[in-house]
């Protein structure tokens, strides 16, 4: 029995350690663990064709709050508490935040909003065409804002502009 029940979580991270620990249960997160470990070189397309090959399971497991599991070097072998730091560090990046303490915002990597930025230049687009449309017909122009909310979760991703200029 784990201690994860009772509250007792390093550094009170209990959502992202019982994400973890459903991850050290599933089948699908330690085989692609395993073919990780086997070659560091594939990427997750790879690694997900010989999963569906072997589970018919979609790719559910490629998404960042699965793969950064799945790629962390003490997964299945250690529970949450067992961890490093930094493993823990870097799990959370992706695993639901700690409710029990303020955290700051959590930046996305690159790598993970190429879509995001899609949907913004498709935006963009979209409001320049609109503009130059309510222009010519001589009516004010609607204000667009670089929001996107991500469907069926209580998060958007937003493009916020920082201006360090009056202080250090």
């Amino acid at each position: 029995m784990m201690d994860y029940p009772h509250g007792v979580v390093v550094d009170g991270e209990f959502k992202a350690a019982c994400q973890y620990e459903y991850g050290r249960e599933s089948k699908i997160l330690r085989k692609a663990a395993e073919l990780f470990r086997r070659d560091r070189t594939a990427d997750a397309e790879e690694i997900s064709f010989q999963i569906e090959d072997e589970f018919h399971c979609g790719s559910w497991f490629i998404q960042p709050e699965w793969s950064f599991i799945w790629e962390c070097s003490s997964f299945p072998a250690k529970s949450w508490n067992q961890l490093t730091d930094t493993e823990r560090a870097d799990l959370l990046r992706a695993l639901p935040l700690s409710t029990t303490k303020p955290r700051p915002l959590l930046l996305g990597e690159v790598m993970f909003l190429t879509h995001y930025l899609d949907q913004l230049k498709e935006k963009a687009d979209k409001a320049c065409a609109e503009w130059k449309e309510a222009r010519a017909a001589g009516k004010t122009r609607q204000k667009v804002y670089p929001i996107l909310e991500l469907k069926n979760t209580p998060f958007v991703q937003v493009l916020l502009p920082l201006d360090f200029s009056k202080t250090r």
